[in-house]
């Protein structure tokens, strides 16, 4: 990979930041820990990296404000809205910044493909929410299939599945393009990110906490909603929506670095 320098690193990075804060996608803390996943990834990983950090940062983006309005109650339960914030950036983006890094340090070709697998997995779990919950069919439990509301933890429906796919398999070809690999390990990428997303339904069926609302009695994600403390009612109360996406990024991560091993 051709080796970029560190300061002209600041500044690309930059470009890419500034009009994200401006657009409203980063919040100032999303912004700063943006900044850093992108600087290590560029300075890491050349403009190929830089390639596949992009293709799921901006259809990310894109995705989590269209039709914002139809989506009003997935953004109700968890609190989060179509900003990033520095928790979210460092969940979706730490795995494949550490293996970016590792790839950088090594030369190991197992660590791109870790690389590649997380965000292949990030952007499974991204694109199957943001287009899942448009689906006019109601979501299942993940596990037992009975029907939830739009927006609850371990739900999933057939097309966000499809949308997860697809986002995984774009990651898994963008990567390839910049970086060629052989088809197994490819396809070992894509497949990465689906299951890191399946492992994302599952977490969030069973070990993720979950708080009820004092004042409109909703069951949410977050252990404040409408202005006041909420009360745990399942979970695990450290398994926060963030810990899912990490472990779901750690899955399509190790997915993608075990493949070269075993296709070598």
């Amino acid at each position: 990979m051709w080796a970029i320098d560190p300061l002209l690193a600041v500044l690309l990075v930059s470009v890419v930041v500034l009009p994200a804060v401006r657009l409203r996608w980063l919040s100032f803390a999303g912004a700063v820990a943006a900044f850093v996943v992108g600087w290590v990834t560029l300075t890491a990983g050349s403009w190929q990296g830089a390639s596949v950090l992009l293709t799921f940062f901006v259809t990310s983006s894109a995705l989590s404000r269209w039709r914002a309005e139809r989506k009003q109650r997935m953004e109700f339960l968890t609190a989060r809205g179509s900003q990033r914030g520095a928790a979210q950036v460092i969940a979706n983006g730490g795995v494949a910044s550490v293996c970016i890094a590792l790839y950088a340090l090594s030369g190991e070709s197992s660590w791109w493909l870790g690389f590649a697998g997380a965000y292949a997995a990030a952007t499974a779990d991204t694109w199957s929410s943001e287009i899942g919950a448009l689906s006019p069919n109601p979501p299942r439990h993940v596990l037992s299939g009975r029907r939830l509301q739009a927006g609850d933890s371990g739900g999933v429906t057939p097309l966000g599945i499809l949308a997860g796919c697809a986002g995984s398999t774009v990651i898994a070809s963008v990567a390839w393009a910049v970086h060629p690999t052989s088809v197994v390990q490819t396809l070992a990428v894509a497949l990465g990110g689906m299951s890191g997303n399946l492992l994302d339904s599952v977490l969030g069926a069973t070990l993720q906490a979950r708080y009820r609302c004092m004042q409109c009695g909703e069951v949410i994600e977050r252990s404040e909603h409408c202005g006041l403390p909420a009360r745990q009612v399942a979970g695990w109360r450290w398994m926060s929506n963030d810990m899912v996406n990490l472990f779901c990024t750690l899955m399509g991560a190790a997915t993608g670095f075990f493949s070269y091993t075993l296709s070598s």
